[in-house]
Formats: structure tokens, C-alpha cells, sequence
């Protein structure tokens, strides 16, 4: 089971993505993007590795799950990329950040079929499946709104969200998924 690596690979992409930005927004271009795209490359591959537990439950949340992962990964990779064919200047900021948004946006839509699944299928305890589904749409909402432009407000409601992925990350390299006995 490659519960290990996708648990990896949800601590890894917060790394990569808020220190690639960093770099990138002090003008270290190069290395910023370089983490910004491997961000990309690590969120697609959450969707691809984690396909398999959901596709006996439902293939419809499966696949929607990786073409979720899929999106937010080429829209975090083309802001990256705007951003530094464009030197930081406001149009590559603006593209990045709203790139960024709609991204998020659709991992949180995405997600919430994801930790439905999981919770269904009993890979994950209850309360982690449901964290998911409460932490995705607040989440999912506090994009929303910060794209309304009530960035005050969306900043508190990305921290259910970025928790959830910290400790379900935690729990998937510790623990791992419960899978079912016909595929044991």
C-alpha cells in the first residue's frame, strides 16, 4: 500500500509550494519555481496514488478525485510559471494569484467526494473522514470569499482545511489506510 508515500507527499507539497513562493517572491526565481512546479508534480501524484482506494467504492469519485489533483496541479504550475515569465510584476502576481485560487477551489470541491469515499469506506477513522469533509468546505469557502475580497475573514477559514492535510498526511505515514479484506 503506498499510504506512506501519499502521507509523504501532503507534508511535502506544503513545504514546496509556501517555500517556492517565498523564494520566488524575493526574486530567486529559479529555485522558487523549481519547488512551485515540484509542488505540482507532488499534489498530481496525491491523486494518482490515492485513486485506487476509492475506485471500489465509486470510480466516479476516484477519477474525479485525481482530475481535481490534476487541475490544481497545472494551475499551480502555470501561476509559477506567469510569475516568472513576468519578474514578479503585478500581471505575474495576479495571474499567480488567482491561479492559486481557483486551484484551491477545486481541491476543495474535489476533496469533498475524496473524504466522503473514505469515510464510506472505512480506510480512515470516522472523525478523520469528517474532519476532511468540514475542513474541505470551510476551506472551500474561505476561497471564495477571499476572492470576493473578505481576505480577512478567508484566512481563518483556510486553517480547518490546512490542518486536516498536515495531520491526515501525519496519519497516513504513521498509520496508513485500513484496507478492505478483499484486497488484503
Amino acid at each position: 500500500m503506498n499510504a506512506r508515500l501519499v502521507g509523504g507527499l501532503f507534508i511535502l507539497a506544503f513545504g514546496l509550494y509556501g517555500g517556492g513562493t517565498a523564494l520566488a517572491m524575493q526574486g530567486h526565481f529559479p529555485a522558487g519555481i523549481g519547488l512551485i512546479l515540484a509542488n505540482a508534480v507532488a499534489v498530481t501524484w496525491i491523486g494518482v496514488l490515492a485513486r485506487p482506494w476509492l475506485r471500489p467504492f465509486s470510480s466516479l469519485i476516484a477519477n474525479g478525485y485525481l482530475a481535481a489533483r490534476v487541475i490544481e496541479g497545472l494551475l499551480l504550475a502555470a501561476g509559477g510559471l506567469m510569475l516568472w515569465a513576468h519578474g514578479g510584476d503585478e500581471a505575474g502576481l495576479g495571474f499567480n494569484d488567482t491561479a492559486y485560487t481557483v486551484a484551491m477551489i477545486v481541491l476543495a470541491v474535489g476533496s469533498l467526494g475524496f473524504c466522503l469515499g473514505l469515510f464510506r469506506t472505512a480506510l480512515v477513522p470516522a472523525w478523520l473522514a469528517l474532519w476532511g469533509l468540514g475542513g474541505y468546505t470551510v476551506f472551500g469557502t474561505g476561497m471564495i470569499l477571499g476572492a470576493l475580497g473578505m481576505d480577512d475573514l478567508s484566512m481563518y477559514l483556510l486553517v480547518p482545511g490546512g490542518l486536516f492535510e498536515l495531520v491526515f498526511g501525519l496519519w497516513l505515514i504513521i498509520r496508513g489506510v485500513k484496507v478492505p479484506a478483499t484486497e488484503a
